[in-house]
């Protein structure tokens, strides 16, 4: 009898834990000015991903209709769930969700130049300590500056 009472709760809890929601995303408040970047390389941040398709200067306003709709094409096209937390002056923080694995990234972008940063992530592989995360996180950042190319000079 203890040994079923014990395999249960055992189960009980790994469900717990396994089915658990996503904590809330981090919240950027809205200042109106350029984002500060993030100092790359160190301990919990991994490296910043330039964006070089679109030439400066850049239209922000056209950048950020852009950005959304490469966002929309890959919730529908990759079979992940977009869902975007915050947007503002310079920057779309927003979640790629592949039940039961996400990351947060922020895109950031100004007049001369735009970025994507790393937020945080569950169940995606990442090693803070070396910056390393797994390899789907730099194929969905390439889809994404990609689209927001297409989308930006149509």
């Amino acid at each position: 009898m203890k040994k079923i009472l014990f395999v249960i709760l055992s189960l009980f809890f790994v469900s717990i834990i396994g089915f658990a929601q996503a904590p809330p995303a981090i919240t950027f408040e809205d200042t109106g000015n350029k984002p500060e970047k993030k100092a790359p390389a160190r301990a919990g941040n991994f490296e910043i991903i330039q964006g070089t398709l679109i030439r400066p200067p850049i239209n922000m306003e056209k950048f950020a209709e852009a950005a959304n709709i490469s966002l929309d094409v890959l919730n529908v096209s990759s079979g992940n769930s977009v869902i975007i937390h915050s947007q503002g002056t310079g920057f779309i923080h927003f979640r790629i969700l592949r039940r039961p694995a996400w990351v947060d990234v922020r895109l950031c972008f100004w007049e001369d130049e735009y970025w994507f940063e790393y937020i945080e992530s569950y169940r995606f592989d990442a090693v803070p300590a070396a910056n390393q995360i797994h390899r789907n996180y730099g194929t969905f950042i390439n889809r994404i500056n990609s689209n927001i190319r297409r989308f930006y000079y149509q």
